[in-house]
Formats: structure tokens, C-alpha cells, sequence
């Protein structure tokens, strides 16, 4: 079985646009239209054939991608719709992976890091899974929100959340330095 590794969190934070970075090319649709996702996408090897999943998951609203990095020959990805979806068919879409994954990762924005709906509604669903926390677009962010943000996950019980920070924008400029 391999590792169940899933993307979720808010409307319009890039959990899409993340998988496309993590992937190296468009596999996940991206766009302004809210939500973007009504479906799961599943990123997973070549050689991982759907009837060797585990039968209990959820296969009925999904898009399957394939990839051919043997690295990652162990790793389904998710793209999860968004948790704070105002569509509760979304929503209940997103959170019939949870019981099935086994590293939640939940991507933030700048902008929206205190909007703690969404992971709140996943660790009342189960705290049987790895917990990552990433701030997606952080070319838009400072340093005092990942701060911020560390300090809101402590308080609501995370004791040392792991917080990664990344850019998915297709027109990244190296910072220049002094």
C-alpha cells in the first residue's frame, strides 16, 4: 500500500497549483473560478494499478494522474477539494480521504493562515495521521505570519508543528540579495 500523502485546505490557497510544482508540470486544473476542485485528483506511479488500492477508498469522484519517478514510486498524492467549501458535496468529497491518509498536509496563504476552519474540521475527523502545515505563496508573505501562524497551531494543540513555506507562481524572480 503506498504512502496516502494529501493536500488539503481553504478556497483559493494553491493546493493544486502545489501539486502541479510537485509534480513539474499541469497535471491538477488551477484558476480563479471558486472552487477550481469539485473532484480528488490522485497523483500516482505508473505502475500502481487502481484494483491494488485498498478497496474501502473512495474512488468515485476522482481524476487520476500518473507519474514515472521510481523515487516516488511509494506516494499517492491528493489534491483534496477545498474543506471550507460552501458546496457540501465537495467538502464530504475531501473529507472521505481523511480516514485513508496518512500525512495530512494542510496549505495556508499569506493571507489566509488564520483561517483555522478547515484544519480544525480534519483533526476533530482524526488524529491518526502526520501533520505538515505548509504556507503556499509566501512570496507574498513575512516572517512574522509564519510566526504567527506557528503560535496559533501551538495554542490549538499542535506543540511543534512542522511549517514549510513555499511559492508555487509561475513567475518566480529569484530575491536579489544586497
Amino acid at each position: 500500500r503506498p504512502l496516502v500523502v494529501a493536500l488539503f485546505g481553504g478556497t483559493g490557497v494553491g493546493k493544486s497549483s502545489l501539486l502541479n510544482r510537485i509534480a513539474g508540470e499541469p497535471i491538477a486544473r488551477v484558476g480563479v473560478e471558486r472552487p477550481t476542485s469539485r473532484e480528488v485528483t490522485l497523483y500516482l506511479h505508473k505502475s500502481i494499478e487502481l484494483a491494488d488500492l485498498p478497496p474501502e477508498l473512495p474512488l468515485d469522484r476522482i481524476e487520476i494522474r500518473r507519474h514515472h519517478h521510481d523515487g516516488s514510486r511509494d506516494v499517492l498524492w491528493i489534491d483534496a477539494p477545498d474543506i471550507d467549501s460552501a458546496e457540501e458535496a465537495n467538502r464530504r468529497c475531501a473529507l472521505a480521504w481523511l480516514p485513508h491518509t496518512h500525512l495530512v498536509c494542510y496549505v495556508v496563504s499569506p493571507e489566509r493562515y488564520k483561517d483555522d476552519a478547515g484544519w480544525r474540521i480534519l483533526r476533530e475527523r482524526g488524529d491518526r495521521h502526520g501533520w505538515m502545515f505548509i504556507i503556499n505563496r509566501w512570496d507574498e508573505g513575512h516572517a512574522v505570519q509564519r510566526e504567527d501562524f506557528a503560535r496559533l497551531l501551538g495554542e490549538a494543540g499542535f506543540e511543534t508543528p512542522l511549517i514549510a513555506v513555499t511559492s508555487c507562481a509561475a513567475d518566480r524572480r529569484p530575491t536579489p540579495t544586497p
